[in-house]
């Protein structure tokens, strides 16, 4: 998403709304992981400093990712809101943004949001998606959704070889 910054960077102070809808959000954003097939709505509110320009942007899409214990399809709302500082390209000679500490550099007079959009977005995926709260996941022996049904696995937990003589000897433990 990039902002032509012409009327903003003419007076200090000088703000401007901008809102637009990515309708594809695999051409338009680098990288992203599977899941992103919904549209993403952004409204960014950029702002003159003086020095920089402060980007105030608030994004609403949804995302279908596999429930990391049952591997069913879950679609979840993603509802992000940030502010980053851009400083014309040429400022801060040498330095890396992060240096700088400023999310980015804007050139020509445009400012381009893609990078922020992508890494919020990245940021706010949760790290393990759950279809619901008390998702049972899947049989570790048959692979049957346990949320569906039971199976007719053994359920009482097999000891690993490794620890078997430690299971032994916890049991010798109990009898004296």
């Amino acid at each position: 998403m990039i902002i032509d910054l012409r009327e903003i960077l003419q007076e200090q102070g000088l703000s401007a709304t901008h809102r637009q809808t990515i309708a594809d959000p695999y051409v338009a954003l680098e990288d992203l992981p599977p899941g992103f097939d919904a549209p993403i709505h952004v409204q960014a509110t950029v702002q003159n400093t003086g020095s920089s320009v402060l980007a105030t942007v608030s994004l609403e899409t949804q995302v279908t990712m596999p429930c990391s214990r049952c591997l069913t399809p879950v679609t979840m709302p993603i509802r992000v809101k940030y502010v980053e500082e851009y400083v014309p390209a040429g400022d801060n000679e040498g330095l890396s943004p992060e240096e700088a500490g400023v999310a980015g550099v804007y050139q020509d007079q445009q400012l381009d949001l893609s990078a922020g959009i992508r890494e919020n977005l990245l940021l706010a995926l949760p790290m393990k998606p759950l279809c619901r709260p008390d998702c049972a996941g899947l049989c570790p022996q048959c692979g049957q959704n346990l949320n569906d049904g039971t199976c007719s696995c053994e359920t009482a937990p097999a000891v690993d070889p490794r620890l078997a003589q430690l299971q032994r000897l916890l049991e010798g433990e109990g009898n004296s």
